[in-house]
C-alpha cells in the first residue's frame, strides 16, 4: 500500500514586517516588548499567555455543562398552539445562543490548553489577539520611530 503524500505546510506571510512594540494594556500597567519579527511575537505570546494560565485567574472554562435542548424541536412548532408558539420559538433561540456561547468558551479553553501544552506561539497569539477587546487583556503590535 501507498503513503500519501504529505503536502509542505503553507507558508504564512510574516505578521511582523518591521520592528514593533508589542504593548499588553493589562489591569496594573501596561507592558511593552521589542519584536523584530513574528518569532520573537510569538514566543512572546507564548511567555505571556502560558503566564497567565499558570496564574489560574485569567482563563476559566464553562461553568456547566451544555445547556440542554428544550423539549420541543423547531419542526414541531406549527403543530402548536399559537400561544406557545411564540414561547417555544423564543426557548429555541435561548437555547442555540446559550449553547453557541458555551460551544466557543470551550473551544477557547480547550485552545488556551493546547497552546501552553504544546508551546505553539502561533495558536498563543491568536488567542491573546482575540480576546483583545476582554477587560485588563488588550494587546496591539505599535509601530515607532527610532532616533535618526
Amino acid at each position: 500500500m501507498k503513503k500519501p503524500v504529505k503536502k509542505p505546510a503553507k507558508k504564512q506571510r510574516p505578521l511582523v514586517t518591521e520592528p514593533m512594540l508589542l504593548v499588553f494594556k493589562e489591569k496594573h500597567g501596561d507592558r511593552h516588548y521589542h519584536t523584530p519579527n513574528d518569532k520573537t511575537l510569538f514566543r512572546v505570546a507564548l511567555a505571556v499567555l502560558t503566564e497567565r494560565w499558570e496564574e489560574g485567574c485569567w482563563y476559566y472554562g464553562p461553568d456547566e455543562e451544555a445547556p440542554v435542548a428544550p423539549d420541543v424541536e423547531e419542526k414541531d412548532i406549527p403543530t402548536l398552539p399559537r400561544s406557545l408558539q411564540i414561547e417555544a420559538t423564543a426557548k429555541i433561540r435561548d437555547y442555540h445562543r446559550q449553547k453557541s456561547e458555551w460551544d466557543d468558551l470551550t473551544r477557547e479553553y480547550e485552545d488556551i490548553q493546547v497552546a501552553v501544552k504544546t508551546e505553539d506561539g502561533r495558536l498563543a497569539w491568536r488567542i491573546l489577539r482575540d480576546r483583545s477587546s476582554a477587560e485588563y487583556e488588550g494587546v496591539r503590535l505599535e509601530r515607532y520611530d527610532e532616533v535618526p
